[in-house]
C-alpha cells in the first residue's frame, strides 16, 4: 500500500494532538475545508458550519451530541448533517459508532445525512443496516473518496494554503484541434 499525502496529513493529526478530542475536531475542520474547497462538494454546498458555531447563530443548543458540521445546499433544499469519524484505517465502523448521529440528526431541519470517516473497511452490517433505514438521504464519504478528492492534500500538509490537484491537460495536437473546431462554428 502506498502512502498518500491524505495518509501523511493524518498521521501528522494523530502525532501532534494530545488528545482524542483534539484529533477528532482536527479531522472535523479538514472535513469543513474539504466541503468548502473540494470542486464536487462546493458545488452541491455553499456554507458548512462547525455544529456549535452554527447552532449559537440560531441560538440552539450546542451541545456535542453527534452532529459535527452543517452544511447548506446551494439549491436551497435544506441543511445536511455531518458526522466526522477519524479512525484507524482498518477498523470498521459499527452501528453504536453511529447512532448519537442518527438519533441527534433526526432534526426536522436536517434534510440529509453525511457520514465522512477514515476507515478503509466496510461499515459492520448493523451499521449498514442502520443506514439503510433511514427515511433521510444518507451518503457515506470514505477514505478513498477524500483521497481522489480534488483538493491537493500535500498543498495542506505543506502549509501551503487551498490548492486543486493540477487536471490533465489537452496535448498540443489536441489544443489546436479544439480550436479549429471552435472556429467552425
Amino acid at each position: 500500500m502506498t502512502s498518500t499525502s491524505l495518509d501523511e496529513l493524518l498521521s501528522r493529526f494523530t502525532e501532534e494532538t494530545k488528545t482524542e478530542r483534539d484529533k477528532g475536531t482536527s479531522f472535523e475542520l479538514l472535513v469543513q475545508h474539504y466541503f468548502s474547497y473540494d470542486k464536487l462538494q462546493n458545488g452541491v454546498y455553499d456554507k458548512v458550519w462547525m455544529f456549535s458555531d452554527w447552532a449559537r447563530e440560531l441560538g440552539r443548543d450546542a451541545t456535542d451530541r453527534g452532529v459535527d458540521l452543517v452544511a447548506r445546499r446551494r439549491d436551497g433544499s435544506g441543511l445536511t448533517a455531518i458526522q466526522a469519524k477519524f479512525y484507524e484505517r482498518d477498523r470498521s465502523l459499527r452501528q453504536s459508532d453511529l447512532s448519537k448521529f442518527i438519533a441527534s440528526s433526526t432534526d426536522p431541519i436536517f434534510t440529509s445525512r453525511i457520514l465522512v470517516d477514515t476507515t478503509a473497511t466496510e461499515l459492520s452490517k448493523n451499521a449498514q443496516y442502520l443506514i439503510k433505514s433511514q427515511e433521510k438521504p444518507f451518503i457515506h464519504i470514505k477514505r478513498k473518496d477524500l483521497e481522489e478528492s480534488s483538493l491537493d492534500w500535500s498543498a495542506i500538509l505543506n502549509n501551503l494554503g487551498v490548492r486543486q490537484r493540477s487536471g490533465k491537460q489537452p496535448r498540443d495536437h489536441q489544443r489546436e484541434a479544439l480550436e479549429r473546431a471552435l472556429r467552425g462554428f
